[in-house]
């Protein structure tokens, strides 16, 4: 009888000892695979690279905003329109973005963003009225608020904590606005401001591109 019960409680030790090792083996093929660092290199550089060219065209609007009144005869109740109007509507969409964001997943709302940033900035150099160059600026505001809402949950999922990410999250975007400004001064003084417009929206299409390619089909099923 004593061994019948010993046998028995061996038995219920090993089945349970065998659940536990199913439950933890399946909970490791469930977790995600943590990105690689070339992922990691990659995200950063294109989000750091979308801010900082949107602070280009935002600094080719301010300073090349006489030169810009002039070629597209702008009337004097748009005058100051094109230098403000993206960042209006930026502050006035941000806050939607993120919502989109948190709904949708960070990465496809980063690429949705860069994507008509990218577009929109190519047009705003074929503008030809003051009327379209508003419009597009207006745009191209609501697609920098959809960077800008997932470029933070997307750095903070691709980096793990510790002071790579504080970096990259503390540096990404005042490097951006820090430079726009500079180098949108050197574009107008060197090709002009229609130039300046193709190279920024070329230029955000390629890290676009490095974007998608780098960024495996397991990193999107991951939420990024």
């Amino acid at each position: 009888m004593a061994a019948t019960s010993t046998t028995t409680a061996t038995l219920t030790q090993t089945g349970s000892n065998t659940s536990e090792g199913s439950n933890n083996a399946s909970a490791a093929e469930q977790q995600p695979s943590q990105p690689t660092q070339l992922q990691q290199i990659v995200a950063t550089i294109q989000l750091s690279t979308v801010t900082l060219t949107a602070s280009v065209v935002n600094g080719l609007a301010t300073v090349g905003l006489p030169i810009i009144t002039t070629d597209l005869q702008l009337p004097a109740s748009l005058s100051l329109w094109p230098s403000s109007v993206a960042s209006l509507a930026t502050a006035s969409t941000l806050l939607l973005a993120g919502s989109v964001a948190d709904t949708v997943g960070p990465r496809w709302v980063e690429l949705a963003g860069s994507f008509a940033s990218g577009g929109l900035m190519v047009g705003q150099g074929l503008a030809r009225s003051g009327q379209e160059l508003v419009v597009l600026r207006a745009l191209q505001g609501v697609g920098l608020a959809l960077h800008l809402a997932s470029s933070v949950s997307l750095l903070g999922q691709l980096l793990p904590p510790g002071r790579n990410r504080n970096l990259c999250l503390g540096l990404s975007l005042p490097m951006g606005f820090s430079l726009g400004l500079v180098v949108g001064g050197v574009i107008i003084d060197t090709v002009g401001w229609r130039p300046g417009w193709y190279i920024s929206g070329i230029r955000v299409y390629r890290f676009h591109a490095s974007w998608t390619r780098t960024c495996s089909k397991r990193s999107m099923s991951s939420g990024l």
